[in-house]
């Protein structure tokens, strides 16, 4: 009967950790798609900012070739 209960105690031990595996996959997945939404975020920033550069400095040398 001990033996039984060992293996018992085992397989809720099993499935509970194999619970908080699964928790903790889904918690890296929710943490890899906000990183990547972040990511977005700021390339689609910084492209707007080398954009405004872009468009300022093409203006500049418009304005110098003009005098």
């Amino acid at each position: 009967m001990g033996t039984g209960r060992c293996q018992s105690m085992t397989g809720v031990t099993l499935t509970l950790f194999c619970g908080r595996v699964h928790a903790m996959e889904e918690q890296l997945r929710d943490q890899e798609s906000r990183a990547e939404q972040r990511f977005q975020e700021e390339l689609r920033k910084h492209q707007e900012l080398l954009s405004k550069l872009e468009r300022e400095k093409n203006g500049e040398i418009e304005m110098l070739t003009n005098r």
